[in-house]
């Protein structure tokens, strides 16, 4: 584990594992979100709860969303993510749209301090289905939305036009 710390206050500590965490790898890809997530954070006293979700809506432009809502003129298709076993599902031709929004999920450890276990930019998201932290509403939202299609992160062997669920 690489702990970044993104707030230390006197009740808690907040970090990122950089190397190991969907927080992490999405940070090494944008490494301006750490500073937008501590922004983010030193204006909130986080519940006590094992498991947060935060979403905020900064009021600026923050970046891209590349989850839209998707509609039958779209053409859209299953595949699965390089390095992952599950299926997600796609949309191609669509171009992300900006958002003031950046969404995190935050979980306690045993020492009562949150880590920062994902992030991305826009609302959240339910977990896909077939996820190990699938939630009730995922089908129904993964249904009517789509991440668009970069192809370089495809398993192209896995495409397929059917609901893999």
């Amino acid at each position: 584990m690489q702990k970044h710390t993104l707030l230390t206050s006197d009740d808690y500590e907040v970090y990122v594992d950089l190397i190991y965490s969907r927080a992490g790898k999405y940070i090494s890809g944008m490494p301006h979100v750490a500073s937008l997530m501590a922004q983010i954070l030193k204006q909130k006293k986080l519940p006590a709860q094992k498991s947060i979700i935060l979403e905020n809506d900064l009021g600026r432009v923050i970046g891209n969303c590349y989850t839209v809502q998707t509609s039958e003129k779209d053409l859209v298709f299953y595949a699965q993510p390089l390095k992952s076993p599950n299926h997600k599902r796609y949309v191609r031709h669509r171009q992300p749209e900006q958002t003031s929004v950046l969404t995190m999920i935050l979980n306690r450890d045993d020492n009562g301090d949150f880590e920062v276990s994902d992030v991305w930019h826009g609302a959240y998201t339910p977990p896909f289905p077939g996820e190990d932290d699938e939630k009730s509403d995922s089908h129904t939202f993964w249904r009517e939305h789509a991440v668009i299609a970069d192809p370089h992160t495809i398993q192209q062997r896995t495409i397929t036009s059917e609901w893999p669920y």
